[in-house]
């Protein structure tokens, strides 16, 4: 069976655009990976309710940061995310995927540790360490697995949208060696920043 090849610019695909495995989307884009630092360490050393409440709290106030910026969550990843950004018209000017992105990047450092992180320190007595990396480049998205047996129906979907390229790669090798609360971009995010004095 043919592959189609679909293009997007401005409109980043949704799960339900991509109906099956022979349509290939292909875009460029900005991505965006936030992770918690030692969550494997605080997982064991906290209760159950604990862990639930610190990561839900974490994951949702990335989630805000990212759609304030106009930002599209594509996957969570145990205690990361996967965030994508494309150009778009913004109170009547395109602003740049990688503007929107560092954006994002840079309001999740805020709310982290001028909101999220106050409130677990009073709580829980805990303080969460994150790291960010962001990198711009082109992307596939496209859908992989195996459905259901027909005979039998008990059996589930078992389907899902991977985005795959160097650039993902990246993103998530930058977010890896990002030190706790630092935003690690590449060159080409970088070369679309209006300002790039604080870089």
């Amino acid at each position: 069976v043919p592959v189609e090849n679909i293009s997007f610019d401005s409109k980043v695909p949704i799960d339900n655009d991509i109906t099956d495995s022979n349509k290939v989307y292909k875009g460029e884009v900005t991505i965006l990976f936030a992770d918690m630092r030692n969550s494997t360490k605080f997982t064991d050393e906290n209760t159950a309710k604990t862990v639930v409440k610190v990561y839900r709290s974490f994951l949702k106030t990335i989630t805000r940061a990212i759609r304030v910026c106009h930002g599209n969550i594509r996957d969570f990843i145990g205690d990361g995310v996967l965030a994508v950004f494309s150009d778009k018209e913004i109170d009547g000017k395109i602003v740049s995927s990688a503007e929107q992105a560092v954006m994002a990047g840079k309001t999740i450092c805020t709310l982290i540790d001028y909101c999220l992180n106050p409130k677990l320190k009073d709580k829980f007595n805990i303080v969460i360490g994150y790291g960010i990396g962001i990198c711009t480049g082109t992307v596939l998205a496209t859908k992989v697995g195996m459905r259901g047996n027909e005979k039998n129906p008990d059996i589930e979907n078992e389907t899902g949208i991977i985005w795959i390229g160097s650039c993902i790669n990246h993103a998530s090798k930058f977010c890896g060696v990002a030190t706790s609360g630092e935003i690690v971009i590449d060159k080409n995010t970088y070369l679309k920043q209006s300002c790039q004095q604080s870089w």
